[in-house]
């Protein structure tokens, strides 16, 4: 059983924040929404590797961690809890 069964997720409310095209490419194929963070291996997905990830619509291309988690918050209005 997959993880998204499992746990009764739906992939189209989920979140990838990845630092690697194949990470892109995977939340692609289950339309969850795409951060690409340029910390790790991120930049070289943009540089050396954008070719794989040219057709996907990357919803964020954050700087690191802290800047997707910000930008989730500010584009669905989180509240602290």
């Amino acid at each position: 059983m997959n993880g998204a069964k499992k746990y009764r997720l739906n992939l189209e409310n989920c979140v990838v924040i990845g630092d690697r095209w194949s990470d892109m490419l995977a939340a692609s194929k289950t339309n969850c929404l795409k951060i690409l963070v340029k910390t790790g291996a991120g930049q070289s997905a943009l540089n050396e590797h954008f070719y794989k990830i040219k057709d996907i619509k990357i919803e964020y291309i954050a700087e690191n961690i802290k800047d997707a988690i910000e930008w989730l918050y500010y584009q669905f209005k989180l509240k602290d809890y």
